[in-house]
C-alpha cells in the first residue's frame, strides 16, 4: 500500500522518537508512478487508504532529531550487483538520514537499472542517534527471449523487433508484458489489422530466465473505404478530401498508403480542415468531432468528419503601427492580407512573418508581432492589426560555425555577408545561408541552420549550424547512353569509365575531377583541378588537360569517324558573392584534332549517289584536322539555392569563342551562345519543383576556314530535345546529322523526390527547339532537309537516381511526329550519368 505524504512523515517522526528496532519507512510497488502518488486512494484501488498511526499531540510537537546513517545494507538480489545498487542510491554512510530522498531512491533503482519489481526501504535504530539502512529488493525476471507466434505470419517478426528493443528491456514482469501487448497491438494496426488480438504468457526457467511469448491473431484487413462530411455546405468533400492524410483505398493503395487508419492522424485532419476553412473566410467554422464507424459484415471504415461552417466574414480594415519608425502605410501595403479580402487564418500568419522579416531586416531581429482580431458579428466583418514589439537592435558579437568535420572555415565565411560589430538582419541571414547552401558541400534538406544566441539587450552571437554530406567519389562504373550536357556526345553504347572526383577537395572548396572512359571506339582521359580562390582571393583558377578520342557513329551512309584530340587548358576569373555569384571566366588553350583515316561515304540511296561529290565535300568540312588555339570568354551568375538538389533561383551563361587557326590549319570560327535555367519550388521546398531551361546558339566560320562538326548544333537527343534521336531536328543529309549553325531549345520540367534523401527523383517534361542553317548549304543545297527553322517538341516522363550508380531514364513522345521521316512515335534516352 501507498501511504499519503502527512501519513508517511508521521509514520517516521514516530519510530524515531520511540527508538524501536525496526520500523517500515517506505514500501512501495515500483511499477506504479512513485513520483505522483494518487490523490484519491480509495477511487484508484477501490479500497480505503490507511490513515497510519495516530500521533499523540505531545510526540507529534516535539523536534525531530535526524539520525546518521551507519550502514546500508541490500537483501534479496540475485542476478543485479550489489554495488550497482548502491551506486544508485542518493544516500551515502555517515551523513544524516533524510526522509524526502525515498522517492528519488526508489526511482533510481526502478527506472535506471531496469531489473527490479519491488522495493522496501527498512530503518534499524542503532543507539541514540544511529540508523541502519535496508533495501530489500524483489527483482524481475531476466528476459531470455522475445517469440511472436501468428499464423498467417502477415508482420514478421522482424518489424517487431525493430519496435520491441530487446537490448532496452534486459528484464521484465507480467505487467509489464501488457504494454508490449500494447506496442504490438500498434504495429498490427499499422498495417490495417484493426482487428488483431494479442495474449502473453511469461514462461519462467529453472534458473530464473524468461521467455515472453505472444501470440497474434491478425483478423481481417480493415480498411477506409469511404470519407463523408457532414455540414460542408459551401465547400465539397473532393476538395477537402484532397486536404487530409486519411484517405480512401484504391488499387493502388498500396503504393501511397491510401486506405490505411491511423487515428493518431485523425486530430490533425481536423485540425487541417479546420485550418483551411478559417483561411476561406470561415473564421469561426469548426470541426466538431470525426466518427470511425465499421461495417460488420466487411470489417471496413467509413470516416466521417463533422463540420460547422458558420458565417463568411470578410476584413474590414488592416492596420500596422509603424512605431515612428515606419510609414504604417508602408507595412499595410506589404502585407498579404487587405481589406475587402475573406478573413484568412493563413494570411494572417504570412503577414505575421513579413513583418517579422521586414523589421528583422532593419535589425530588430528579436521582434514579436502580436495580431489583434475583433470580430464583427452584426455585419460579419474583422478589424485586425499587428502590433510589433521591437526590442532593441541586435549587433552580431561573433558567428560560432558547428558541425564541419571536413570544411575549412575560411571556404565557410567567404559565403556570409556579415561580419563581428555589425548589424544582423533576416536579409543577410537569409543569403549567407543561400550562399552556404550553394556550396553543395550539406544536407540539401536541413543542413544549413542559424541559431542566435542573445548576450545582452544589444548584442548577439550567431550559431551557423551545419550537416555535412559526402562530396567525393572514387570508383569505377559501366555506362550507357549519351551526355545530357553535351550537345554534341552521340555515343548511345555502353561504355566503362574510372573516376576519382571531389568538390570540396581537403575541404579548401577547390574541385578535383580524373575520369577515364573506355567504350567501343572511344577512350578519354580527362583531368581538371579549379580553385574558387586562388592565393585566398575572389580569384577562379583552373587547369584542364585532356586526350579525347570520341567515335561519331550515329550515320546511315558513313562509316564511323574515329577522331583524337589532345589538349588543354587554363582558366582565370573570378566569382564576387557580394555581387549575387556573378562570374567572369577567361579560358585560353589549344588543341591538336587528328583522324586515323578520311571519313568515307559507305552507302546512299540509288537516287542520292550522284551527290556523293557534293557530300564528301561537306564531310571533309566537317571533319577537318590541325592544331588550332581557343580563346573563351565566360559571363554568368550563379543563384540557384544547391548546386544538385535545386529548388530556387537561377543561372545564366554567356560564352564566346575564337577558334584560331594555327599554320596549315583551315579550322577558325567564332561561337556564342547563351544558356538559362531558372527554378521554382510549387509544393513544400523540395517537394514539386518546377526548371525552366532555354538555350540559344550561334557558330560562324571565319573567312575561308571551317567549323568542325563538333562545334555546330546537332539537336536531338538527352542533351536538348528528348523524343528525339541525336541532331533529328535540325540539318539532314540522307538522314545524317550535318548540324546547324544556329540552334534554339528550351524545357520544362516538373521534378518531384521519389524517396525522402533525394536518391531518387521523377520527372514530366515539355521540350521543343530545333537547329537550322548549315554553313555548308551551297554545296548540295537541294539535298540538304531541315535547314530552315522548323520548330519540333515532345513530352514525356522518367526518373533520375543517384546511388549506387547514376542512372536516369527519359521517355519523350513527339506531338508532331512525321511519318514521311520514318520517325517512330517516341524515343526512350537511357543513361547512366548525373543529371541533377
Amino acid at each position: 500500500m501507498i501511504p499519503s505524504s502527512n501519513n508517511f512523515y508521521k509514520t517516521i517522526y514516530i519510530a524515531l522518537f520511540k527508538l524501536s528496532l525496526l520500523l517500515s519507512i517506505h514500501s512501495v510497488n515500483a511499477n506504479q508512478n512513485v513520483a505522483n502518488p494518487p490523490q484519491n486512494f480509495q477511487e484508484q484501488y477501490g479500497q480505503k487508504a490507511d490513515p497510519g498511526p495516530q500521533v499523540p499531540a505531545n510526540i507529534a510537537n516535539q523536534q525531530y532529531i535526524p539520525k546518521t546513517i551507519l550502514n546500508i545494507i541490500i537483501s534479496g538480489n540475485k542476478l543485479v550487483d550489489t554495488q550497482a545498487i548502491l551506486n544508485k542510491i542518493p544516500y551515502k554512510i555517515g551523513e544524516k538520514f533524510d526522509p524526502r530522498k525515498t522517492r528519488q531512491l526508489i526511482h533510481n533503482l526502478y527506472f535506471d537499472l531496469k531489473r527490479i519489481r519491488d522495493v522496501k526501504l527498512l530503518g534499524e535504530l542503532v543507539g541514540a542517534d544511529g540508523l541502519n539502512l535496508h533495501v530489500k529488493i524483489k527483482e524481475k525476471h531476466v528476459l531470455k527471449e522475445i517469440k511472436f507466434l501468428n499464423k498467417k505470419g502477415k508482420v514478421i517478426s522482424e518489424e517487431l523487433d525493430k519496435k520491441i528493443n530487446l537490448q532496452e528491456i534486459p528484464a521484465l514482469d507480467q505487467e509489464e508484458l501488457k504494454r508490449l501487448e500494447l506496442i504490438i497491438k500498434n504495429v498490427y494496426s499499422a498495417k490495417n489489422f484493426h482487428q488483431a488480438i494479442i495474449t502473453s504468457e511469461l514462461k519462467v526457467d529453472t534458473d530464473g530466465r524468461a521467455i515472453a511469448i505472444f501470440n497474434v491473431e491478425e483478423g481481417p484487413i480493415s480498411k477506409v473505404k469511404r470519407i463523408c462530411f457532414v455540414g460542408n455546405e459551401n465547400i465539397s468533400g473532393r476538395e477537402l478530401k484532397k486536404l487530409i492524410f486519411t484517405r480512401e483505398d484504391w488499387i493502388l493503395g498500396i503504393l501511397d498508403g491510401a486506405g490505411s487508419l491511423q487515428k493518431e492522424r485523425l486530430e490533425s485532419d481536423k485540425h487541417l480542415l479546420e485550418q483551411y476553412y478559417q483561411s476561406e473566410g470561415y473564421m469561426k467554422a469548426k470541426v466538431t468531432k470525426a466518427d470511425v464507424d465499421m461495417d460488420p459484415e466487411t470489417k471496413n471504415f467509413t470516416v466521417t468528419f463533422h463540420i460547422k461552417e458558420d458565417d463568411l466574414y470578410k476584413v474590414k480594415s488592416v492596420k500596422a503601427p509603424g512605431n515612428d519608425i515606419l510609414k504604417d502605410e508602408y507595412l499595410v501595403s506589404r502585407l498579404p492580407i487587405k481589406p475587402e479580402d475573406f478573413y484568412s487564418r493563413k494570411k494572417i500568419i504570412d503577414a505575421i512573418k513579413a513583418l517579422e522579416l521586414m523589421w528583422g531586416d532593419l535589425g530588430y531581429v528579436f521582434a514579436h508581432i502580436e495580431p489583434s482580431i475583433q470580430p464583427n458579428d452584426e455585419d460579419n466583418t474583422v478589424d485586425i492589426a499587428f502590433y510589433a514589439e521591437l526590442g532593441e537592435k541586435i549587433f552580431l558579437n561573433k558567428i560560432n560555425i558547428i558541425g564541419n568535420k571536413k570544411t575549412k572555415d575560411k571556404v565557410i565565411r567567404r559565403k556570409i555577408m556579415m561580419r563581428e560589430g555589425e548589424l544582423i538582419t533576416n536579409r543577410k541571414k537569409e543569403l549567407s545561408k543561400y550562399g552556404i547552401e550553394s556550396l553543395g558541400y550539406f544536407d540539401p534538406r536541413d543542413g544549413v541552420n542559424w541559431k542566435i544566441t542573445r548576450l545582452d539587450k544589444n548584442t548577439a552571437n550567431l550559431d551557423l549550424i551545419l550537416k555535412e554530406v559526402k562530396t567525393g567519389h572514387a570508383g569505377i562504373k559501366l555506362g550507357f547512353g549519351g551526355s545530357v550536357q553535351s550537345l554534341t556526345a552521340a555515343n548511345s553504347g555502353f561504355s566503362l569509365s574510372g573516376e576519382l572526383n571531389d568538390t570540396n577537395l581537403f575541404g579548401t572548396g577547390m574541385t578535383l575531377s580524373l575520369n577515364a572512359t573506355l567504350a567501343k571506339g572511344e577512350q578519354n582521359i580527362i583531368f581538371n583541378i579549379t580553385d574558387p580562390w586562388l592565393f585566398d582571393m575572389p580569384i577562379t583558377g583552373a587547369l584542364d588537360i585532356y586526350h579525347k578520342r570520341p567515335t561519331y557513329g550515329e550515320f546511315r551512309n558513313l562509316r564511323p569517324v574515329h577522331e583524337k584530340t589532345t589538349g588543354g587548358g587554363i582558366t582565370l576569373g573570378f566569382v564576387s558573392p557580394r555581387l549575387y555569384n556573378s562570374q567572369i571566366l577567361f579560358r585560353f588553350g589549344g588543341d591538336k584534332v587528328r583522324y586515323e583515316t578520311r571519313p568515307e561515304i559507305m552507302f546512299l540511296p540509288m537516287d542520292k549517289r550522284c551527290f556523293i561529290p557534293q557530300y564528301q565535300k561537306i564531310i571533309d568540312r566537317l571533319f577537318v584536322g590541325g592544331s588550332y588555339f581557343w580563346f573563351e570568354t565566360h559571363v554568368g551568375q550563379d543563384r540557384k539555392n544547391h548546386p544538385m538538389h535545386t529548388s530556387k533561383g537561377y543561372k545564366w551563361n554567356i560564352c564566346s569563342k575564337f577558334g584560331i587557326p594555327s599554320l596549315h590549319c583551315n579550322i577558325g570560327y567564332f561561337k556564342m551562345d547563351f544558356d538559362f535555367n531558372w527554378y521554382t519550388a510549387l509544393i513544400g521546398v523540395n517537394d514539386l519543383v518546377l526548371r525552366f531551361h532555354t538555350y540559344f546558339g550561334y557558330v560562324k566560320k571565319l573567312r575561308n576556314k571551317y567549323v568542325p562538326y563538333r562545334e555546330l548544333f546537332h539537336i536531338g537527343g538527352p542533351a536538348s530535345v528528348r523524343g528525339f534521336l541525336f541532331g533529328q531536328v535540325g540539318p539532314q543529309f540522307c538522314g545524317d546529322s550535318i548540324g546547324g549553325s544556329k540552334a534554339f531549345f528550351t524545357n520544362v520540367e516538373l521534378v518531384f523526390p521519389i524517396t525522402h534523401d533525394f536518391n531518387i527523383k521523377g520527372v514530366a517534361f515539355y521540350d521543343g527547339g530545333t537547329g537550322w542553317d548549315n554553313p555548308y548549304t551551297n554545296l548540295c543545297p537541294s539535298q540538304i532537309e531541315k535547314n530552315t527553322f522548323n520548330y519540333r517538341h515532345a513530352v514525356g516522363f522518367g526518373f533520375r537516381m543517384m546511388n549506387p550508380v547514376p542512372v536516369r531514364v527519359d521517355w519523350g513522345f513527339k506531338l508532331d511526329r512525321r511519318k514521311k521521316w520514318n520517325e517512330t512515335p517516341s524515343e526512350v534516352h537511357f543513361g547512366m550519368t548525373y543529371d541533377w
